[in-house]
């Protein structure tokens, strides 16, 4: 699985199974967020516009999320529904934010929490 580490943003995204829209292969699991086996859908949704005109939106989760030997718990990720590339240059699967401040209003600081 490809992410994108953007220092520029804050979230850390990857598109939902049903997610129509996205362009590159969906991720591989049996549940309806992709990121974790366990989750809970926050009943938020939310959206990220970058400078090139792409958008990505959907719902924000609250996941375990590991990384090597690192993990945190209740970290919310945005399962992206709708994914409009207007480049057609994003190759990857999902986007994690390194962003040193929050950006969005459901977001949080991934990097932080595994630090924690």
């Amino acid at each position: 699985m490809l992410f994108n580490f953007d220092t520029g943003s804050d979230y850390l995204w990857a598109p939902n199974l049903v997610c129509a829209s996205c362009d590159t292969p969906l991720l591989p699991s049996a549940g309806v967020a992709p990121l974790a086996a366990e989750g809970t859908d926050l009943g938020l949704s939310d959206s990220i516009a970058y400078a090139d005109g792409s958008e990505f939106s959907g719902e924000v989760w609250d996941l375990s999320v590991t990384s090597g030997d690192a993990t945190a718990t209740d970290v919310n990720v945005l399962v992206v529904d709708d994914w409009n590339d207007t480049t057609g240059a994003t190759s990857y699967h999902g986007l994690c934010g390194l962003s040193p401040e929050v950006l969005s209003d459901h977001s949080e600081l991934l990097v932080e929490a595994w630090y924690e």
